[in-house]
């Protein structure tokens, strides 16, 4: 599943681990989070041919100031754009990042960047 995947290399990833750890949810998350974190999910799936697949997922980051959140988005940027391998028997061939709006949502009083991605990868 590209979504283990995805959420394997963030949590691998020294520059957004030292930002969260192991704080790397899906969708949707019962109960308090600490900040900062990061969600994830597939906004928009196709499917070329028969096993290649180009979903565009969102990478969610969240913190309490801007100034981590625009850090967390950085270190996700640079953990994902571009990245091709194998991971947990799912071989993506690439990872292309696409858009990083900077966004506050005054309801949670968080800041949020949510980083867009093209995953290409083989089922």
């Amino acid at each position: 599943m590209i979504q283990k995947a995805i959420r394997q290399i963030l949590v691998n990833d020294a520059g957004v681990s030292a930002l969260v750890g192991t704080r790397v949810y899906p969708i949707h998350v019962d109960g308090p989070i600490t900040t900062p974190y990061i969600k994830y999910l597939t906004v928009s799936d196709a499917r070329i041919f028969k096993t290649i697949r180009p979903p565009r997922m969102q990478i969610s980051c969240w913190a309490d100031d801007f100034a981590t959140v625009r850090q967390l988005a950085e270190a996700v940027i640079a953990a994902l754009d571009d990245y091709r391998g194998i991971v947990d028997g799912t071989a993506i061939e690439s990872i292309q990042f696409l858009n990083a709006p900077e966004l506050y949502e005054a309801e949670t009083r968080l800041y949020h960047i949510p980083c867009d991605f093209r995953v290409t990868y083989r089922e």
